[in-house]
């Protein structure tokens, strides 16, 4: 059985490249990006098109298990 995290993201300085900014997510997702703002704007898009908990019920209309 695979345990789903939430996403959980964080925007921090790059530890080697002062002027480099990293945004990473718990599900391994990252990013780079030279301005602190747009990292956290690509965190934040991140989070839109990632959904939290994907729904794997088996009582799901849309999943097929023939």
């Amino acid at each position: 059985m695979t345990l789903i995290l939430p996403h959980r993201t964080r925007t921090a300085r790059h530890t080697h490249i002062p002027w480099l900014w990293r945004a990473t997510c718990s599900c391994g997702w990252s990013a780079f990006a030279a301005f602190e703002y747009r990292a956290r704007a690509a965190a934040n898009q991140h989070l839109i098109e990632e959904e939290p908990f994907p729904d794997l019920s088996p009582l799901n209309e849309e999943t097929n298990f023939e």
